[in-house]
């Protein structure tokens, strides 16, 4: 039996230097921004304004019309089984027009820009 070579690992060594840099949260001034107190939470910052979120409230009243057209109306008699009840022109047309109108105007309001402000 032959002897088998084993192989030869290479070992590259490689050198860093340390840069002397503060540490913490000023660690990259360059590309960090500085804290400061100043509140940065402002009315103008907020994703939606008082038009979107009055949209909203519109469209959420709209959708629960909707469904609260949809229900409602009982058999007179247990027995009795009344297509016209069930089926009727408020349930099947009116109530999904709402329901869908609320849906429409939600989206709408969402995706609604915010009034340019033009200061003089």
């Amino acid at each position: 039996m032959a002897k088998e070579s084993t192989p030869i690992k290479k070992v590259i060594k490689t050198e860093t230097r340390k840069t002397e840099s503060p540490t913490g949260a000023y660690s990259s001034v360059s590309s960090r921004k500085r804290v400061t107190n100043e509140r940065t939470n402002t009315p103008s910052d907020f994703t939606f304004n008082m038009d979107n979120i009055k949209w909203i409230l519109i469209s959420t009243g709209l959708v629960t019309l909707g469904y609260f057209l949809m229900m409602g109306g009982r058999m007179p008699s247990p027995d009795v089984w009344d297509d016209k009840i069930i089926y009727s022109f408020r349930r099947t047309v009116i109530a999904p027009v709402f329901i869908l109108t609320g849906l429409g105007l939600a989206i709408y309001a969402i995706f609604r820009n915010k009034p340019s402000e033009i200061k003089s």
